[in-house]
């Protein structure tokens, strides 16, 4: 506004903009709040979530500990149908496909695990998975895919068991050199970690016997 304008003038269009523009400003207004309170309300029923998800998490772990199979696959089929989408749907397939090997269904641990690892967005978590899934594939006689399944560029902290892994592939595919390597990069890494390399040396050392 012109700070010339006289004071009567001022108010007629102060009185003018209002008119042409209160209506927005007051929508502006009431979709900010809105916006507000839904946020508040979209949090609260995400904390209210997570909160139920992890006390099924923890019935199952329990049910685990108890030795109660079934109790805590149901917990972990009940986890998967509210909460797949979260990392708790990651853990109950783990817990499922654990189940499956003790029942020796070897099939549907595979299944159970292959859906974790292509659900699991932490990198630690993706490298239990998959030498889990490579040791079902190993005890299913599938080197191959176990193989495949290994075939992860960033190994990290998994590196010993990785190799270790490798080797068990080596020898069932009776290529004893790769097998051998393999061992000997895990006991290096193993050692280096101060990890226990009692395992990886017995069967470096049954190689030498093959």
């Amino acid at each position: 506004m012109d700070p010339y304008t006289s004071e009567a003038q001022q108010i007629e269009n102060i009185k003018k903009w209002w008119r042409e523009n209160g209506l927005s400003v007051v929508l502006g207004l009431a979709l900010g709040v809105s916006g507000i309170f839904g946020w508040r309300y979209w949090q609260g029923a995400q904390a209210q979530q997570s909160e139920v998800a992890s006390a099924l998490y923890a019935d199952m772990v329990a049910a685990l500990q108890d030795d109660d199979a079934g109790g805590a696959r149901e917990f972990a089929d009940q986890i998967l149908v509210d909460y797949d989408s979260t990392s708790y749907g990651v853990f109950a397939l783990m817990t499922l496909a654990r189940l499956a090997v003790a029942d020796a269904d070897l099939e549907t641990a595979e299944a159970r695990l292959r859906q974790a690892l292509a659900q699991s967005k932490d990198a630690a978590l993706a490298h239990v998975i998959r030498l889990r899934l490579a040791r079902v594939l190993i005890s299913r006689n599938e080197p191959e895919q176990a193989g495949a399944v290994l075939d992860a560029r960033e190994q990290g902290a998994f590196a010993a068991a990785y190799n270790e892994l490798l080797g068990d592939i080596g020898v069932m595919q009776g290529d004893l050199e790769t097998a051998r390597d393999a061992y000997q990069r895990a006991l290096d890494t193993a050692r280096a970690a101060g990890r226990d390399i009692t395992t990886v040396e017995l069967k470096l050392d049954n190689i030498g016997q093959l």
